[in-house]
């Protein structure tokens, strides 16, 4: 067997993973809490005085590019002002790839207060008592959250970061206050300040790909009022995932049961509200080694159901990686029912995309629906009360591109319907 040097070693026969080859801390800084006492009135001058300065440095001494990404957490901090005065403490963050260079720093937050009195100019003299305090427990936030992305880090390379603390006022107060300073306070406790940088590998070991599920094959049937038995489609194998679209469009779309072993993965109009109404019920299960030949779906009364079963092969075996979307149309009885029916875009990555449409009409009629393209038709029914049709697409977009189905002729007495879309990912190679 080959092994990568750069990501696993075999030391004496022992297969194990790099310890670059995972989440790490790699530098950390640190400066503890001071407290700034300031006067509560003075000349009119504003204060800009520096408190923290934490600068580390880590370099990258793997092989590979490494993402890193920043922490900083800020300790308690408090800052209380007399009179008119107003100030905060500022942080601000930088970094740098450039060997000795030093970070420029970004503003990220500013924590302090002031008071408004009312009182300003020519006669703003003698201002009363009123101090203003705040204070705010530690937080942690990210580094450089105004940067979108981590920070990769090339073999050899040095990232240099560097956080800043300092106490800015805005406006300090100029003359005397009235009553004078005894028991005011202007003080400024700063609170700690730690950063941390963590680094992870860039990519993965191996370049994982996903590859496109294929439909091996489908078969179908339909009833009304009695269980609709649908043979197992040919060329099934062990592992292939199996998928049953289940529709009917009268009694309660409870009624609609699936053997044992189904899971279901996706409906529409399953409620006690839709009683009489159009259903959609999705099981899906994956193929053992012992399968029967035919699978039975429960069914409601009088309902017309119609069963497609599809066996997909190369499927992701895990079912919350699929994503699944379904919208119903209701128009009321005066209302004329669109003959065209919109399947819900998905914005999800996906390699085999299966939508469908399903309406109901009157039995005077007979209807048709037209699968569009780019979809290849799975199946399609055209029954006494309702008429279905499916399709799939390999390596849809993202999101899934527009589809509609449109039915031969506009359905009467309600025309309801339901479209549905399930993306499916391939497994994993």
């Amino acid at each position: 067997m080959t092994v990568d040097p750069d990501y696993f070693s075999d030391t004496a026969g022992a297969l194990a993973p790099r310890t670059w080859n995972q989440l790490r801390q790699v530098a950390t800084g640190y400066a503890n809490s001071v407290t700034r006492q300031y006067p509560p009135t003075n000349t009119g001058l504003n204060y800009d005085d520096p408190i923290h300065d934490v600068t580390v440095k880590w370099t990258n001494d793997t092989p590979i590019d490494q993402k890193v990404y920043g922490l900083v957490t800020r300790g308690g901090c408090q800052v209380t002002l007399q009179a008119r005065s107003r100030g905060y403490l500022l942080s601000q963050h930088g970094y740098t790839l450039t060997d000795d260079a030093v970070p420029a720093l970004t503003a990220v937050s500013k924590v302090g207060t002031g008071v408004d009195l009312a009182l300003g100019g020519i006669l703003g003299s003698n201002p009363a008592y009123a101090q203003a305090e705040y204070r705010q427990h530690s937080v942690t936030m990210p580094f450089l959250p105004d940067i979108p992305e981590w920070i990769t880090v090339a073999p050899g390379q040095t990232i240099t970061a560097r956080v800043a603390v300092r106490f800015q006022s805005a406006y300090w107060e100029s003359v005397a206050i009235d009553g004078g300073v005894a028991f005011t306070r202007s003080v400024v406790v700063s609170g700690d300040t730690r950063l941390d940088l963590f680094a992870l590998p860039a990519r993965s070991v191996v370049e994982a790909a996903r590859v496109t599920p294929t439909v091996v094959g489908e078969s179908h049937a339909h009833d009304i009022t009695n269980p609709v038995t649908v043979t197992a489609v040919t060329g099934t194998q062990p592992g292939d995932m199996l998928i049953a679209l289940v529709v009917n469009q009268f009694d309660s779309g409870r009624r609609i049961t699936a053997p044992a072993g189904w899971t279901l993965s996706g409906s529409n109009g399953l409620g006690d509200w839709f009683f009489g109404d159009v259903h959609l019920a999705i099981f899906t299960k994956m193929a053992g080694d012992n399968e029967p030949g035919s699978y039975t779906f429960g069914n409601g009364f009088l309902a017309e159901q119609y069963v497609s079963l599809i066996a997909v092969r190369d499927a992701s075996p895990l079912r919350t990686e699929w994503t699944f979307a379904s919208q119903m149309t209701r128009p009321q009885f005066w209302e004329t029912a669109d003959t065209n029916q919109t399947v819900p875009a998905i914005d999800a990555d996906g390699q085999l995309l299966i939508a469908l449409a399903y309406v109901a009409h009157a039995t005077s009629q007979t209807i048709t629906e037209t699968t569009p393209a780019p979809l290849t038709e799975l199946s399609a029914f055209s029954g006494q009360a309702s008429s279905f049709a499916a399709g799939y697409l390999s390596e849809p977009s993202r999101p899934t591109p527009e589809l509609v189905f449109t039915a031969s002729d506009t359905p009467q007495y309600g025309g309801h319907s339901i479209t549905a879309a399930l993306l499916i990912p391939g497994r994993w190679v």
